[in-house]
């Protein structure tokens, strides 16, 4: 009786057992597959399963992981939302909390932030990454900062050179 290996197919990204040290692929047809792509394309494909819907597709990006963009984007709008939701960031409370650390005064231009203003009032109060995330910086309080929300977008992922982190 021979032993089995339990291997993933160079084609489906499937696992499947095997009696030989050698198998790539989980069926002939998938071995078949693998060669007249790589005849045709001259290119080395990689098959995916899309980490957003799961979806098996193929692409010739050893890096690409999602099947499209609006994948890609869906994601990292879940991804997002769930770090949010997890620190409790977008909460009054904790936005009131950061206002009273700063002193009520915009980490950009300095002037005073009026509670009375709200959202979509472009001096309500907005809470502002001082490093950006798209520059490494992190949901930390030490990193955030209250700001007018016209003045968060215009820093946008900027760092100003001015910015005084409480740590």
């Amino acid at each position: 009786m021979q032993d089995t290996i339990t291997r993933t197919c160079g084609w489906c990204n499937q696992p499947f057992e095997t009696t030989t040290t050698t198998a790539i692929y989980c069926s002939r047809y998938h071995k078949e597959s693998a060669k007249s792509a790589r005849k045709t394309n001259y290119r080395v494909i990689y098959p995916r399963h899309c980490n957003h819907c799961q979806i098996a597709f193929v692409t010739t990006n050893q890096a690409q992981i999602y099947c499209k963009p609006e994948c890609r984007w869906q994601f990292k709008r879940k991804q997002r939302a769930e770090i949010e939701k997890k620190l409790g960031t977008k909460t009054q409370s904790f936005k009131r909390k950061i206002y009273f650390r700063d002193s009520g005064l915009c980490g950009v231009c300095q002037e005073p932030i009026l509670l009375s203003d709200v959202y979509p009032h472009p001096r309500s109060l907005s809470i502002d990454h001082i490093v950006p995330l798209s520059k490494g910086g992190n949901h930390a309080q030490y990193n955030l900062q209250i700001t007018h929300f016209i003045c968060n977008i215009n820093k946008s992922d900027k760092t100003l050179g001015n910015d005084n982190a409480d740590a």
